[in-house]
């Protein structure tokens, strides 16, 4: 009975002292923040980055070569140094990651395009491939978004149909190290281009945005797309949208569910003075607009990522935005929001004459968050850029 009574006594000073197993992990005091433009190649970009089991963060893109492109894996610990760089050689081919995952056995699946073909792979968590072939989907020109759902991945890109673009969401496991395809949701094809940029799971369903030219009432430009998809990857009825929000182009980039059961969709589109802005839509279930915000003044932005915060309602919102009315260069900018679309804080990072964009970002330990992208200078040649941060935004 004692021996009862001492573990509830100790379970109630825990309780009362705020103890938790993982403040025990990481020292905060000591949290390590960042901004690193890495010089490896001399021409390559990060299109997304994901937490690795032991704390680090592994980065796929793209690097170029002389007369092709080729998809690359770099690690980096929690101080931003290089564990490892790895990328497979195949010369006069074109092949770009786009999304990455990891995996169960501590390694890693990614997904992007091959010569006009989705491209999926299995690497181990040294950042080396497995498997005896990448796969190649032939009526899938391209997977722009891989995420993990249940014992299984979902992803969503763009498929070839004759003469135009589709979306393309499907789903696949790994048989051994062989992503293998378990099903698919291609629509009829219709008259013009449309392109998936984020799947999400959510409420046992799929969620899908992106952007397409089939748009209401024979409008010219691009107009926001959004539908949801069942467990069987069937469209649930009354739920495909399209919208426009600007005047001509309007993109979604990135989705969240929200703690209220709705959406958060982050993209750009164009203003009536030309410009570009960020947009937020919050969205319910059924694609209805709930609520429109804009972030941008005069100059030009673009939205690429959201993800939700450590805190509850709130939200981090990624992209790009013009320096100046005389530098036009772009810096990669990174907002905190209210689920309201009220700014709590925002930043920019980057240097004059160079332009940075900001792709993707995700929490990190200590209520601190990683974004990953790219740093373009004026001879185009890009180079991956990397900034670690703290709950408020900064780096020290």
């Amino acid at each position: 009975m004692k021996k009862i009574i001492y573990m509830i006594t100790g379970v109630a000073i825990c309780l009362v002292l705020g103890c938790r197993l993982d403040r025990l992990e990481v020292d905060c005091g000591e949290h390590k923040t960042f901004e690193r433009k890495y010089n490896i190649s001399s021409n390559f970009a990060a299109y997304d980055i994901a937490e690795t089991t032991d704390g680090g963060y592994v980065m796929c893109g793209e690097v170029y070569h002389t007369n092709d492109l080729d998809i690359f894996l770099m690690k980096i610990d929690k101080s931003g140094e290089i564990i490892f760089f790895e990328t497979e050689r195949k010369e006069t081919t074109n092949e770009i990651c786009h999304s990455i995952v990891t995996t169960p056995d501590k390694g890693f699946l990614v997904c992007g395009s091959a010569e006009n073909k989705a491209y999926f792979a299995k690497y181990n968590f040294e950042g080396k491939r497995l498997g005896d072939e990448r796969v190649e989907l032939f009526n899938c020109s391209s997977c722009e978004s891989i995420n993990k759902s249940g014992n299984e991945y979902v992803f969503a890109g763009t498929a070839s149909n004759p003469e135009i673009k589709n979306s393309y969401v499907g789903t696949l496991n790994l048989q051994g190290q062989t992503p293998t395809l378990i099903t698919h949701y291609l629509p009829n094809p219709r008259s013009d281009t449309e392109r998936v940029q984020e799947v999400i799971l959510s409420r046992g369903a799929y969620t899908v945005v992106g952007y397409s030219y089939n748009t209401p009432g024979n409008a010219a430009g691009a107009a926001m797309h959004f539908y949801r998809l069942n467990e069987n990857l069937q469209i649930i009825p009354n739920t495909e949208k399209l919208y426009h929000l600007g005047t001509q182009q309007d993109i979604a980039k990135g989705v969240a569910e929200t703690e209220d059961g709705n959406y958060l969709i982050v993209g750009n589109l164009h203003t009536e003075n030309g410009g570009r802005n960020i947009f937020v839509v919050k969205a319910n279930p059924n694609g209805e607009i709930l609520n429109q915000y804009e972030y941008g003044g005069s100059l030009n932005e673009g939205g690429y990522s959201i993800t939700q915060a450590h805190q509850s309602s709130q939200y981090m919102i990624l992209g790009e935005q013009e320096r100046s009315e005389t530098d036009r260069s772009n810096d990669i900018y990174l907002a905190k929001i209210k689920s309201d679309g009220s700014i709590i804080w925002e930043k920019t990072f980057g240097d004059a004459g160079i332009n940075e964009s900001g792709l993707q970002v995700i929490p990190t330990e200590c209520n601190g968050y990683i974004v990953t992208g790219y740093s373009e200078n004026i001879g185009g040649e890009r180079q991956v850029y990397t900034i670690k941060i703290d709950a408020n935004g900064n780096v020290f």
